[in-house]
């Protein structure tokens, strides 16, 4: 039948095509929403999960007048209906052209590394930041930033329907939160799902050499795991927002034991798996405490390899196959100098603190990974699994790729790695803009700056 289809498809072509979307009505079994496409085509919208193949046209009409379906080329009734593909139907020697989708269409917005007043890294005001929260927000309204999808439906104001911050909060939460949450309030305001996750200067293990000026987050009376505590806790309350306003749930990815650790998560939003993996995925846990003086560490903490994160992370995924998907880490896969010490929670020096079960796991060990970009065997064995989880999940359905977003390196790349595509993202004021859609994920990719 699809032959058949293509067939027709190329006989349409050279017929006469002008004003048809006004000319060829249906009739439906079930609820539809009907618009006309940029190319003249006319978009039927299903709910997501609809049958498309089940005989749900039951009538036909051409300029106005009744026609029997059986004399329509092919049978509307009975050919097979590719979601989102074109569909040609032939009468009177005229083509008719439709697209049918179950599901809808909605906008996520994804920005990195604010580091609100941390100007030493290229961070900005809480004002400057207040301003970017409320063009996002103001985005397709009247006087607000207008983006445009060449993919969309004919009509569609991209709005931001869930906005997605990938970690670098604050100045190294020295302000306790203050302020990232008052910087980013516009969102929660404007009732718009806000997820938020932690980044390397968000918490430990990450920390910094006693020659940097700024410390980072394991110096003072706001290290160790007091600092954790309180970017943990902006994530945690952000989940209870985003998650009313949005009408989903949120499911943190755990090793099954009581060790404190940045749980990533994953929440379902209209039809799409949005996978969160905070600072990276297969960040290590942690029992106790700990503090850091300059250039040496005093620890009384016990970390654990993340073997545990990586099963449970698995194992949710292999039950959630059939759903499409979005990945997302603070981590780039491979974009930035010392990539693969990021990876392993070194410092610029090559310091870090090794679980105290490293010699039994598969995914990490106390190997030296400092300069040796691509290279180290650890880190490499975490990306190679991470890319392994990811390709299990649904790919796009036009590219077929599997999409990863990240910060980190405070600039914009495309990078695949496995078979993942891995786009970067920088501040101050930069975004993509993901056109998704119901059912189906990732339809578009624009990037869009907000100032």
């Amino acid at each position: 039948m699809k032959q058949t289809k293509r067939f027709l498809g190329l006989i349409a072509a050279a017929l006469l095509t002008t004003g048809a979307w006004a000319q060829m009505t249906f009739t439906y079994s079930v609820d539809v929403t009907e618009s006309e496409l940029a190319d003249g085509s006319t978009l039927v919208q299903l709910n997501a999960g609809a049958d498309l193949n089940g005989g749900f046209i039951t009538g036909a009409k051409v300029g106005g007048q009744a026609v029997n379906l059986s004399d329509i080329t092919p049978n509307p009734a009975e050919t097979f209906i590719t979601d989102g593909e074109i569909e040609t139907f032939v009468y009177g020697g005229k083509a008719y052209s439709f697209r049918f989708l179950a599901g809808e269409y909605f906008t996520a917005v994804i920005f990195s590394d604010p580091h609100v007043e941390q100007t030493s890294y290229g961070g900005l005001t809480v004002a400057n930041e207040q301003t970017f929260v409320s063009n996002i927000c103001n985005m397709g309204k009247e006087g607000g930033k207008v983006v445009t999808f060449s993919k969309a439906p004919k009509g569609y104001v991209p709005t931001a329907d869930i906005v997605f911050c990938l970690g670098d909060m604050d100045k190294d939460s020295e302000s306790e939160g203050t302020n990232f949450t008052t910087a980013m309030q516009g969102f929660n305001d404007a009732g718009i799902p806000f997820i938020t996750m932690a980044g390397n200067h968000d918490l430990v293990p990450d920390y910094w050499t006693g020659t940097d000026p700024d410390y980072g987050l394991t110096s003072g009376s706001t290290g160790g795991s007091a600092c954790n505590d309180k970017a943990l806790s902006i994530i945690a309350n952000q989940w209870a927002k985003a998650a009313q306003f949005g009408g989903f749930t949120v499911t943190t990815i755990k090793d099954g034991t009581s060790h404190t650790q940045a749980n990533p998560f994953v929440f379902e939003y209209k039809g799409v798996q949005f996978y969160c993996g905070q600072t990276y995925w297969f960040q290590k846990p942690y029992s106790g405490s700990y503090t850091v003086l300059a250039g040496s560490v005093l620890s009384s903490a016990t970390y654990y390899a993340a073997d545990g994160v990586i099963d449970a992370l698995e194992t949710y995924v292999k039950a959630n196959t059939a759903k499409p998907a979005v990945w997302m880490q603070h981590y780039p896969f491979v974009y930035g100098s010392d990539c693969d010490r990021w990876w392993l929670d070194q410092n610029d020096t090559g310091m870090f603190l090794a679980p105290t079960d490293a010699a039994s796991s598969a995914y990490y060990t106390s190997t030296a990974a400092y300069n040796a970009e691509g290279g180290n065997p650890d880190a490499k064995a975490k990306k190679d699994k991470l890319a392994e989880i990811i390709k299990l999940t649904k790919s796009n359905t036009e590219t077929g790729e599997h999409f990863h977003f990240s910060g980190h390196v405070h600039s914009n790349a495309t990078n695949t790695y496995n078979g993942v595509t891995d786009k970067t993202i920088g501040q101050p004021g930069k975004t993509y803009v993901l056109l998704c859609k119901e059912g189906v994920g990732v339809v578009e990719i624009q990037e869009v700056s907000f100032y």
